[in-house]
């Protein structure tokens, strides 16, 4: 293996600058991140008890982005989705980053993923361009959709969750399978 040869240079008022793109490498030194209750200007963060699901902490412009009424309120009931599948594949370890459908804000929307940390579940927001939905949905259905076929009781149960899966997926009325 090759050794990398390093791209940056130090500028004259000390700032380290990589010489192939031209970035200055110090922005992420002064992103407000490690700052405890902070989070980039363009995210958010909910903070809930893992045993009551009621959200205690968060960081970011939640009033104004997502909702006013957030704290003391349950996960399931802010993100608009039922997240109790997530939380059993974070807690059973099958997981260790849950990809949740997007959420709806007062103007927008967000990606949100969560994860567990001890006691708490930690859900991260970030704006979802208007592009990027329709991709970013996917993988979140297709993924919560296969743990549904995995539960089916029965084979009319797998048809009847595939014919709404699908339905779902490609916007027809009528999906029929035999």
């Amino acid at each position: 293996m090759a050794d990398l040869e390093p791209t940056a240079r130090v500028s004259h008022s000390g700032v380290a600058i990589d010489e192939v793109t031209g970035i200055d490498l110090t922005i992420c030194d002064r992103e407000p991140i490690h700052l405890p209750g902070s989070v980039q200007p363009h995210g958010m963060l909910l903070i809930a008890g893992c045993a009551s699901l009621k959200i205690v902490g968060a960081a970011g412009d939640l009033e104004k982005r997502l909702t006013a009424d957030w704290l003391g309120n349950t996960l399931g009931s802010v993100l608009g989705q039922d997240i109790a599948h997530h939380i059993a594949q974070l807690a059973a370890g099958t997981a260790l980053v849950a990809m949740l459908l997007p959420v709806r804000g007062v103007s927008e929307s967000f990606n949100a993923t969560m994860r567990l940390v001890d006691d708490l579940l930690i859900v991260e927001l970030e704006a979802l361009t208007a592009s990027a939905l329709a991709g970013s949905l996917m993988p979140a259905t297709l993924d919560e959709t296969s743990d549904l076929f995995d539960d089916a009781p029965d084979l009319k149960s797998l048809f009847k969750l595939a014919a709404a899966a699908f339905r779902k997926l490609t916007g027809f009325d009528r999906i029929m399978i035999y």
